[in-house]
């Protein structure tokens, strides 16, 4: 096989990719895809979960000497091929490129459709505006093997006299293979277009959130219109509570930190996502260690703590912390407030979460400060 079939795969992967860590989290992604009622149920994952069932197929050969195993095997793989191609414009129609356009005079394509149509798909064709007169017949030839289809075809054309058809089964492979590879480059020409706009324009976002001189209520409207997908990572990330919490930093520091947490993570999921960007694009850089991302080291504001209200871990909170994030009635505030009855800084936090149980900027400020008052403190 000329054509390693590990080339469609990869490529496959970088397309499905896209379309569930762009498509399905960004606004502006969408705008190039079509986005729909249709594309937005199981349709993507169902082509996806398709082509794995059916990949490997392609590369099994029959061992089988039986003259009917050869006819069960050929008929099988033709079809194969024959539904991949037609997921291949399932695929297109999802990135908004025309299938018929691109696709309508590739050779490759054309002649193993011809050879399915004619072998399985109508072994006998009649012409509807022919008074349904008969056009040809087809059946299997005696020289059908393993490495060979081989069928016979009777046509009105040549007075229904009997012709030999062969193809080996490698060329049959070589070409699909080649309309695969084909295909999906065609849909990462249209993706590498999305993507270079998307990255430049989250540089752009980057490079203003970490310019001090522009006001962060003013970043907002941007972040909200590049990289929305930021507002489901915490239940402090939206765009009002972050402008009361801005306003409110010099109050205490549970606000400073929940401030520094959304901005550190942010810049955290912008270069990221920009590494990602590349990875799609440039996946031979990656692949050899270039260009490869490191996650920035994050800082989060550590205010000043005296040995009395030092928190002496024992244990591995964790568990609890989610329960308390959850509002749980038996790992909730009475809790902590028992394992840290001494600490004055815990407690103060425990007491706001308390007296403000309804508020989602009151508790989840205090939560968040709280998570990093017992669980980060101790490597400090």
């Amino acid at each position: 096989m000329k054509v390693p079939i590990n080339d469609a795969k990869e490529k496959l992967n970088r397309i499905s990719d896209v379309w569930f860590h762009f498509a399905w989290e960004f606004k502006s992604g969408r705008s190039d895809v079509n986005f729909n009622d249709d594309t937005k149920t199981t349709y993507f994952g169902d082509i996806l979960s398709y082509f794995s069932d059916t990949f490997d197929l392609l590369e099994k050969r029959n061992s089988s000497k039986s003259y009917q195993d050869h006819a069960f095997f050929f008929t099988g793989i033709m079809q194969i091929i024959y539904v991949q191609q037609d997921l291949i414009g399932e695929l297109m129609y999802a990135f908004k490129l025309d299938k018929d356009k691109l696709l309508g005079n590739d050779l490759n394509r054309n002649i193993n459709r011809e050879i399915r149509n004619e072998l399985i798909g109508h072994p006998i064709r009649r012409n509807k505006k022919d008074s349904n007169s008969l056009v040809s017949t087809v059946i299997f030839g005696n020289k059908l093997s393993h490495e060979k289809i081989h069928y016979v075809r009777y046509s009105k054309e040549n007075s229904f006299v009997g012709v030999e058809v062969g193809h080996a089964l490698s060329d049959v492979i070589e070409r699909h293979l080649i309309f695969l590879n084909t295909s999906f480059d065609l849909i990462l020409k249209k993706i590498s277009v999305i993507l270079l706009r998307f990255k430049s324009q989250t540089l752009k976002l980057q490079k203003t959130i970490n310019n001090r001189r522009i006001d962060f209520l003013k970043k907002l409207g941007l972040i909200d219109q590049l990289f929305e997908t930021i507002w489901k990572e915490n239940h402090l990330y939206r765009k009002k509570l972050l402008v009361q919490i801005y306003k409110r930093i010099k109050e205490h520091k549970r606000y400073q930190f929940a401030f520094d947490m959304f901005l550190n993570e942010l810049k955290k999921s912008i270069s990221e996502r920009i590494a990602w960007v590349d990875k799609i694009l440039f996946p031979e850089k990656i692949n050899t260690g270039i260009n490869r991302f490191t996650p920035p080291k994050i800082n989060f504001i550590h205010g000043p703590f005296s040995k009395r209200n030092k928190v002496n871990i024992k244990r591995d909170y964790n568990y609890e912390l989610g329960k308390l994030m959850e509002k749980h009635p038996i790992w909730g505030v009475s809790f902590f407030k028992e394992q840290f009855s001494k600490n004055k800084v815990v407690l103060l936090e425990l007491d706001n979460m308390t007296q403000n149980e309804d508020s989602v900027l009151e508790y989840y400020c205090s939560y968040e400060y709280l998570r990093f008052l017992i669980l980060d403190r101790k490597r400090h």
